[in-house]
């Protein structure tokens, strides 16, 4: 009887692990203005085809200034053409 309510301990345990901690830490957002100032410096090269779609890997640099924020960006992206001519972009970019 004992092995069997420790096991039984044991897998609630176990179980309680492998739940989701929901822990937020953040802070309410901040609405900012930038415009690009000139257009942004980027090297495309397609990467694979398949089946009429083309994937291409994108790296680049850009500026940005405006009342609220003036930095430059560094980024890499992953764009994919599907064969229909529309493009999904994921775009990485770090701001300084």
């Amino acid at each position: 009887m004992r092995k069997r309510v420790s096991i039984i301990i044991l897998s609630l345990f176990a179980v309680a692990l492998l739940l989701p901690v929901a822990g937020v830490f953040s802070t309410k957002s901040t609405h900012v203005v930038g415009v690009g100032a000139g257009p942004p410096v980027m090297t495309i090269i397609p990467v694979k085809f398949a089946g009429g779609n083309t994937f291409y890997s994108v790296t680049g640099t850009g500026a940005y200034g405006g009342p609220d924020l003036v930095g430059t960006t560094e980024g890499t992206h992953r764009w994919h053409e599907n064969k229909d001519g529309k493009t999904n972009l994921h775009l990485d970019l770090v701001f300084s």
